[in-house]
């Protein structure tokens, strides 16, 4: 795309603030959702099913960002 890591930081700031965008840009487009008032096996149940649909749908991006923890 020709964008050099000047003008890319300097849109987002940084490395550590380009990649919390790009995780919460991922979050809002394939994250699963938990259904409200529901209780933690359930939640659960809901995101694996949710998590096995995506990953077997032909459309969803065939890698994926999923982050363990955070600092």
């Amino acid at each position: 795309m020709g964008i050099k890591p000047p003008s890319l930081y300097a849109a987002f700031g940084d490395k550590r603030q380009l990649f919390d965008e790009a995780v919460q840009l991922y979050t809002r487009t394939y994250g699963a959702r938990l259904g409200e008032g529901s209780d933690a096996r359930s939640a659960v149940a809901t995101l694996l099913r949710q998590l096995a649909a995506d990953c077997t749908d032909p459309s969803h991006p065939p890698d994926c960002l999923i982050i363990t923890g955070r600092t």
